[in-house]
């Protein structure tokens, strides 16, 4: 985990979508960011956020993830291209060199376009297995995950107006 104070960052190597799937760390040491810019800090949060959304998308599949799915080419396309991002700086500061201004103007707008589209299309593919889900009575395991929401996580879940139950244990 990228830990961060006023002062420093701690900045790891950024994972690969199957390290992600397969709960696996990188053999890359950490760096220590002496007063990191606040568009480094930026760039990291989007990285952790969609490190989890991943988490959640192949948790929310399981067995089920089709890599092979044009939905899901296109969201471990996204989640590379913010990797590649992130371990650009990473490699930077091991080198004990300045990003570039050139990659500045052109990299972090993509960036920040790709982390928006990133999320989006991850919980789009959530809310569609889980309405997808509801209609088959719920994924095994999950007894109270009905045709009605069962977490105020995702739009696709949660109590409905007006009444329905909640399950703790399957809030994300």
């Amino acid at each position: 985990m990228t830990e961060s104070n006023v002062d420093m960052l701690r900045l790891e190597y950024p994972r690969t979508a199957l390290e992600v799937y397969n709960d696996t760390e990188t053999d890359q040491p950490t760096i220590d960011l002496p007063n990191p810019t606040a568009w480094v800090r930026l760039l990291v949060t989007q990285h952790q956020q969609a490190q989890w959304d991943l988490e959640q998308l192949h948790g929310m599949f399981g067995d089920a993830y089709d890599r092979a799915d044009q939905r899901i080419v296109v969201i471990e396309r996204n989640y590379h291209l913010l990797m590649q991002a992130l371990e650009y700086v990473y490699k930077t500061a091991e080198a004990n060199t300045t990003v570039s201004h050139e990659w500045m103007q052109t990299e972090l707008m993509r960036t920040a376009s790709t982390a928006q589209k990133f999320t989006t299309d991850v919980w789009t593919a959530i809310t569609a297995r889980d309405k997808d889900q509801g209609r088959k009575g719920g994924p095994p395991g999950h007894p109270n995950h009905t045709a009605k929401r069962c977490c105020p996580v995702s739009p696709s879940c949660g109590p409905e107006t007006g009444g329905g139950t909640t399950n703790l244990e399957h809030q994300l």
